[in-house]
């Protein structure tokens, strides 16, 4: 099923009954990364959680160049000085190549900014 616009669709949604396409609620989506956590044991950082993949999609935006405003407009920021004082310095510092945790991943298909692993 293709959706009209999927910067406006949830990422995890219910699948399997009905309301189909519904937003899971928090507490399932931590569930499911707790036992992929697990899963993946050493393959993952320990700390990783769906708040996680909130950092990484917005530091892999910033070291694209996305500007800071739209960053903190997608991230739902009410002020860009709170996505400046929290996302400033992991690209500051991958800029100047002082941030060892930035790398690129060897996997990515296209070395795009969306392939960028970013350690915890």
């Amino acid at each position: 099923m293709a959706v009209a616009d999927l910067d406006d669709w949830y990422v995890f949604v219910n699948l399997a009954r009905e309301p189909r396409f519904a937003p899971w609620k928090p507490d399932s989506v931590y569930d499911l990364v707790d036992r992929l956590r697990r899963r993946l044991a050493g393959q993952v950082p320990g700390g990783w959680t769906p708040h996680w993949f909130r950092h990484s999609h917005a530091t892999a935006l910033l070291l694209s160049g996305v500007p800071m405003h739209v960053v903190s407009r997608r991230l739902g920021h009410t002020d860009v000085q709170t996505t400046m004082n929290t996302y400033a310095n992991p690209r500051e510092l991958h800029q100047t190549g002082e941030n060892p945790q930035v790398t690129r991943s060897e996997r990515g298909p296209t070395g795009s900014p969306s392939s960028y692993n970013l350690a915890a």
